[in-house]
Parts: structure tokens; sequence; C-alpha cells
């Protein structure tokens, strides 16, 4: 399996920590590391750094090699223009495609803070089965009670059967929602 990690947002949301010239990814804000370094090294011991190829816009490309100095050239993919993250990770999925025909792919965001790691690495196993039956998996988190927020998704499922991991779907109805 390949992860791609996508580290282009300009860190507009979390101002005034970050500002476009420094985004929240590039920042120690949960750690030691920068939130993209946390990112990159929460993928171990599933995956080597010759695993990892990030997504980012042209601007961050000198801070992304300061952070992450073993990455080769091939797996810094540099977008020709930000337009968020369904083309981000078209972009990406091309590329691997090229290089690693057929090799499962993990999407992540480089500004998210996982601290269960045993659950992730659980998790991202599992996922990784079956991607390589060419299921599509999302995560989520389930929203958390009756929370007014809409930073969560709210969805109606058809479950087909429970898995390890998670549920098997055939619809996914999804929005954002109040309550």
């Amino acid at each position: 399996m390949k992860a791609v990690i996508m580290a282009g947002g300009q860190g507009t949301r979390f101002w005034p920590l970050s500002v476009e010239q420094q985004p929240k990814q590039f920042l120690r804000i949960a750690g030691e590391q920068s939130m993209l370094q946390e990112t990159v090294s929460r993928l171990q011991p599933l995956l080597q750094i010759s695993d990892v190829f990030i997504v980012s816009s042209a601007p961050y490309v000198p801070e992304i090699r300061d952070q992450l100095p073993d990455l080769a050239d091939e797996q810094l993919i540099v977008e020709p223009a930000a337009r968020n993250t369904a083309p981000c990770i078209g972009l990406a999925a091309l590329h691997l495609e090229e290089l690693h025909p057929g090799e499962a792919m993990v999407v992540l965001p480089s500004d998210h803070v996982i601290r269960d790691l045993d659950e992730f690495h659980q998790v991202l196993h599992a996922s990784e089965e079956l991607a390589r039956d060419e299921w599509l998996i999302t995560f989520g988190i389930e929203k958390p009670g009756a929370v007014s927020d809409s930073s969560f998704w709210s969805s109606t499922m058809d479950i087909v059967q429970s898995i390890p991991c998670g549920y098997l779907i055939v619809s996914l109805s999804q929005g954002f929602g109040y309550g």
C-alpha cells in the first residue's frame, strides 16, 4: 500500500497561528513534530518512507523538503493549481498508477491528530485488504450525540454487513447536518 498525504492547504481556518506562508501542516501543534511529520511517523511501522507521497503546492515544496529530507523527487507531487480535495486525490492516483500500477492507496490529510495509534494501524491494515479487493474505503468519525456543528457529516447508510473495522454499505447519503 502507498500513502498519499495532502499537504497543500493554506491554513486559513487556523488563523492566527496558521497563515498562508506557514500553514498548520508545517507547525508543531500537538507534539514535538510538525503536523506533517506526525502524519508520516504515524504510518510506521506499516509503511516505509518510500511508500509515502506528499501532494502540495509549489510554494510549500522547500518546507516539505526541509521537514522530510528522505523523500525522493518522485514522492513529491506538485499540484499545478490548488483545486481542493478531489482534484488533489485524482492527481495523486494518476501519479501512483503510473509508478505502482494496481497498488492500494490510502489518502490522509496532513493536519489531523490521531491519538490511538494501535486502532489506527488495525483499521489501516484491514482497509488495505479491502482495497486490494477493489473496495473504496472511507474513514470518519461518528457525530458525538446531538452536536449542532456543521463540521460533522450526517449520513444514512444501507448496511450490508459489519466487518472488523466498520460496515459494508450499498449506499450512503450524506450532507452537512445540524442536529
